[in-house]
């Protein structure tokens, strides 16, 4: 399962365009590996060689087991679709935006579901956070894309996800949310700056 994650988020890097040094990234995984991160491992070792060969056989197969298909689908376009259809403000855009952004880090929500969905559950939360009048009711939402039939309880269960993540890792998902702010607010763009542990309740009614 090793090799495989190690694959994975190596190709990752190049299909985001967040590339990494494959030596350093190596390094990295043998660390990790091993549970020590201040292992000394460098091309003199056979562990690095060994990783090192691993990650470019597995990468192979993991780009046939998606047959070469890269084409990576985000949650934000659909985020800022539900927004603009709905009116809804730049506040509750901006922290279902940071939502989003969080999952996209800490959650197992986007591998759970598509990303029209996860977007759907992230601007819902936000409503529910800011205490912002989401236009439709829930059930109404989950028919907003039309043909693709969303189940409410589905709905709900994810959004106990974000719930849930915020409540588990609070330092860790508020650095990252303070670190996707300051870089949207230099960037111009939509802020990402979630707030943490929203207290709100998720449970159908």
């Amino acid at each position: 399962m090793a090799n495989v994650a190690a694959a994975c988020l190596f190709l990752a890097t190049k299909v985001e365009e967040c590339g990494r040094k494959l030596n350093t990234f190596v390094v990295v995984c043998a660390q990790k590996a091993a549970k020590n991160d201040n292992l000394r491992i460098d091309d003199s070792t056979r562990e690095f060689w060994r990783w090192r060969e691993t990650i470019a056989c597995y990468e192979e197969l993991v780009l046939a087991a998606v047959c070469f298909d890269l084409h990576v689908e985000h949650p934000f376009a659909a985020i800022l679709k539900i927004c603009g259809e709905f009116r809804l403000s730049e506040k509750l855009t901006n922290v279902a935006w940071g939502f989003a952004n969080d999952c996209l880090r800490h959650s197992w929500l986007p591998l759970l579901y598509r990303p029209d969905e996860t977007a759907l559950v992230c601007v819902f939360v936000a409503a529910l956070f800011t205490g912002e009048d989401f236009a439709p009711t829930f059930d109404q939402a989950c028919t907003l894309f039309s043909g693709r039939k969303v189940s409410p309880r589905s709905m709900f269960e994810a959004a106990d996800m974000i719930t849930t993540m915020y409540k588990d890792n609070p330092p860790t998902v508020q650095a990252s949310a303070k670190s996707a702010s300051s870089s949207s607010r230099r960037s111009g763009g939509v802020g990402t700056s979630s707030q943490p542990q929203p207290s709100v309740s998720t449970s159908p009614p």
